[in-house]
């Protein structure tokens, strides 16, 4: 069984030589059983939603999980608000 985590992004160091965000620090939010209810409990660009397999375990800290995405980041980006979004 899938289940949709919902973390929010509460900080990183982006690292310009590899292009890519380091040490980020999440904090969960919630576990829904759909897609759907976990994008409607996102507040904004900052919360990321994840299918997650149900009784998985990671073994490691850092984790990059397949198919993660942050739903309201698009929107955020073309309302300009976003001065500091990479192209």
């Amino acid at each position: 069984m899938i289940v949709w985590l919902v973390q929010r992004f509460v900080k990183g160091i982006w690292d310009e030589r590899k292009q890519e965000w380091d040490d980020c620090v999440f904090k969960v939010t919630g576990i829904f059983d759909n897609e759907q209810k976990a994008i409607d409990a996102c507040r904004d660009h900052n919360n990321v939603i994840s299918p997650i397999e149900l009784n998985y375990r990671f073994l490691e800290e850092r984790v990059n999980i397949p198919g993660a995405y942050y739903p309201l980041a698009k929107d955020f980006i073309e309302d300009g608000d976003n001065k500091n979004a990479k192209e």
